[in-house]
């Protein structure tokens, strides 16, 4: 897990080295850095959250993982957005008219 999480947050700071020339390789190999490292981590959650459960309850147990994964990421694609939002209308309140 800590893995993934390290592999993930690499990928994710090298992403800050992009500007307006970056090269394709270098945007594949942070994406695919990211990536990798977050689908590395997600997985473990699943198997250890699979494993520790009962028998009887690996369904329930995987079906919450995925639940509140799909929950998590639609919390941060909103609070990204609005965020986002605000920079765009701060930054045309300041260079408009």
């Amino acid at each position: 897990l800590m893995t993934g999480m390290a592999m993930a947050s690499t990928g994710a700071g090298l992403m800050t080295l992009y500007d307006v020339n970056a090269n394709n390789p270098l945007e594949i190999g942070t994406v695919f850095l990211t990536g990798f490292g977050l689908g590395f981590g997600m997985q473990l959650v699943i198997l250890v959250a699979q494993y520790t459960s009962p028998t009887e309850d690996i369904s329930v147990a995987t079906t919450l993982c995925n639940f509140f994964r799909v929950i998590g990421g639609a919390f941060g694609a909103a609070v990204t957005g609005t965020i986002f939002n605000h920079g765009v209308a701060v930054g045309m309140a300041r260079h408009l008219p």
